[in-house]
């Protein structure tokens, strides 16, 4: 089976969640990249949007959005997101299982990059905090038993969408003023920074997440583009859903 290898580059969060949305229709796997034009907040598909700051958010003209995927709220800052869409028998099992193998290759690539990455075998509970990096459920990726990778999966129509913030460096003095109950003297989470000298290109992390993901799932890479169809498709669930205040301050 051949993946689409998609880097679309720097995008708004409500262009973001709208191309990945648009790419559940391919009728490849699809491994995909990005960052984002400004630090931007995605809230949880059921979470409630009072659970980020957003007088800080307004005052600081940060960006806001909504996932279609669920889990905590995520400040997207200084970080490299990958997406992963896929019909459910790409990667058989329960989305624990899905999340497992997935995690299993981010993992061994993010150690080829000299950090040393885990899957953890544990679920730290639920949380009042608002932000997604405040727990680690099974089988996600931590650093020194801080959370490094945070990801977010749904499933729609036979297909899977997971996507996910792997952290190249924090502004903890930024977190704190997103989320009411964040100090920024805590640091419940880890970043690639911490453990090496120098933060690699986003080229060279996305180079090498994309050879330990095709070869841990014994698939061919296609490197590829949006399609006509997908970019009309992302503009119209743009506009009409993720640039929306009713969708993003739904809850």
């Amino acid at each position: 089976m051949k993946i689409r290898v998609i880097d679309t580059g720097e995008g708004t969060g409500s262009w973001n969640m709208a191309v990945d949305e648009s790419l559940l229709d391919s009728e490849l796997p699809v491994l995909r990249f990005y960052t984002w034009d400004k630090p931007t907040i995605s809230l949880g598909y059921f979470q409630k949007s009072e659970e980020a700051n957003l007088s800080f958010i307004r005052e600081r003209d940060l960006g806001l959005v909504r996932r279609l995927t669920g889990g905590k709220a995520v400040l997207h800052h200084r970080e490299l997101t990958y997406s992963m869409i896929f019909t459910e028998e790409f990667i058989p099992g329960s989305v624990i299982e899905t999340y497992r193998a997935i995690s299993v290759c981010l993992t061994e690539g993010l150690k080829a990059l000299g950090v040393p990455a885990v899957m953890m075998k544990k679920d730290t509970g639920p949380v009042a905090a608002g932000n997604c990096f405040e727990s680690i459920s099974w089988y996600e990726i931590a650093a020194e038993g801080k959370k490094l990778v945070g990801s977010a999966q749904t499933r729609r129509r036979g297909k899977v969408l997971q996507h996910g913030s792997i952290i190249l460096d924090w502004d903890r003095e930024l977190i704190a003023g997103c989320f009411r109950d964040y100090s920024p003297e805590e640091q419940p989470a880890s970043a690639v920074k911490d453990f090496l000298t120098e933060i690699p290109g986003t080229e060279t992390i996305r180079e090498v997440l994309t050879r330990s993901i095709t070869e841990g799932l014994k698939a061919d890479r296609t490197d590829s583009e949006l399609t006509g169809r997908e970019k009309e498709t992302a503009e119209k669930l743009d506009r009409e859903r993720y640039a929306s205040p009713e969708w993003t301050l739904r809850r």
